[in-house]
């Protein structure tokens, strides 16, 4: 998505950011689909019983928990990267802008105030 020249300067690829959010949409289908068999695991292992079942409905348990935190990972880097895109685009929007204006009013300048 981003990377850093030898003078130091960063570009954002905004193609490359838009790659990288529809990754992160992908893994988190999967994840929301583990999820989903998880749950159901759950709900048949809830109606078993014995040792086995209940082992099986806290280790589920648990990584659902861990699903559900890598989920919200996901998210938030998500919206990070969409900040980040829309952050350099305004910014390059502004700059873009101020350099129109300077050169018209530098034209004007030169051309004596006409």
């Amino acid at each position: 998505m981003a990377y850093r020249d030898m003078n130091g300067n960063i570009t954002i690829n905004e193609n490359a950011a838009n790659a990288d959010i529809k990754r992160l949409c992908a893994a988190k289908q999967y994840l929301v689909d583990s999820e989903n068999a998880i749950n159901s695991l759950i709900k048949q292992a809830a109606d078993g019983q014995g040792e086995t079942a209940t082992a099986v409905v806290e280790k589920a348990n648990e990584l659902k928990m861990q699903i559900d935190k890598l989920i919200s990972a996901l998210e938030n880097t998500e919206d990070y990267i969409s900040r980040t895109v829309a952050k350099y685009k305004r910014i390059d929007k502004e700059v873009t802008e101020s350099i129109i204006n300077s050169t018209r009013i530098f034209g004007d300048e030169i051309n004596g105030g006409n």
